[in-house]
């Protein structure tokens, strides 16, 4: 599944004490949230949610930002001890529906032989799972390394700096949406990625390099490409980002925050950054 993301480098200063730079003419990963009367800067990265361990390091201006902040917030509370059983209670489809119900045995079979090949598993063993959750599974062959989660890096910073962390929504919200994305039109989009192998590679692919260059709004630009995403941009992103801007106007009155959520959240005209300037606030990227 395609999410979102980007950037073009100009004009650079020195941005106060820290050691990173703030450019006037562009846009960047990290983002800073100052006037309309907050007392305290707030701090935006966008993330993308799994990455080769050689594809990013997290930099050191971002240690600096978390240790300064009141709370980090995540798109959800990464941290509540309840999050792994709710997560495993939401990955099953109703009614005890199947993989096989939507798709043709001898396409199933050629998708089970693919499925074995790259994770070790049988497909059979994720026959009542979620059809685009499955995907998961195949991120290691996909990326052609074992992923690291960006997130948990950014939370191990701030379990170490003592930062409390806090959710902008919560993990049900985000499987209600999921789930409005029809099953069978799941499982389509697994058969796509298993059958289209290299495809789907080649497309991961350049998404990474949309991030490594900071291009959100190309990174924004690509769910528009995805066909069978297109008609739940609403719900997947445009909704949850006027979501998360109440949240995030109500908490940056009183509070410095920085705020991790996927890079695709950032760009684009409904995106979290122009969101924000609507509102009144002056937005900088920051460059590292």
């Amino acid at each position: 599944m395609r999410l979102l993301y980007k950037i073009n480098i100009i004009v650079s200063l020195l941005f106060l004490n820290f050691n990173f730079i703030e450019a006037q003419q562009t846009s960047s990963l990290l983002w800073r949230v100052s006037g309309n009367k907050i007392k305290n800067n707030t701090y935006i990265f966008g993330t993308f949610h799994l990455l080769c361990p050689n594809q990013f390091q997290i930099p050191d201006t971002i240690n600096s930002l978390i240790q300064q902040v009141d709370t980090v917030y995540f798109e959800i509370k990464l941290n509540d001890p309840s999050l792994f059983n709710n997560m495993l209670q939401q990955m099953t489809m109703q009614n005890h529906q199947s993989l096989q119900q939507f798709i043709a045995p001898t396409a199933y079979d050629s998708m089970n032989t693919i499925f074995l090949e790259k994770t070790k598993m049988n497909l059979n063993f994720f026959q009542y799972y979620k059809p685009i959750l499955v995907t998961s599974f195949l991120y290691p062959s996909l990326m052609g390394c074992n992923p690291i989660s960006l997130e948990t890096m950014l939370q191990n910073i701030a379990e170490k700096f003592k930062k409390p962390i806090s959710g902008l929504e919560t993990a049900d919200y985000q499987f209600k949406i999921l789930d409005k994305i029809p099953y069978e039109q799941q499982a389509k989009m697994l058969q796509t990625t298993l059958l289209h192998f290299n495809q789907s590679q080649n497309e991961l692919k350049k998404m990474v390099e949309m991030y490594q260059r900071m291009n959100i709004d190309s990174l924004q630009q690509s769910l528009k490409s995805e066909d069978n995403l297109l008609q739940y941009e609403n719900d997947l992103v445009i909704q949850r980002n006027k979501n998360w801007l109440q949240i995030l106007m109500n908490r940056m009155k009183n509070t410095a925050c920085f705020v991790a959520v996927g890079a695709g959240h950032l760009g684009g005209a409904e995106g979290l950054i122009n969101l924000l300037r609507r509102a009144g606030y002056t937005v900088t990227p920051i460059l590292f």
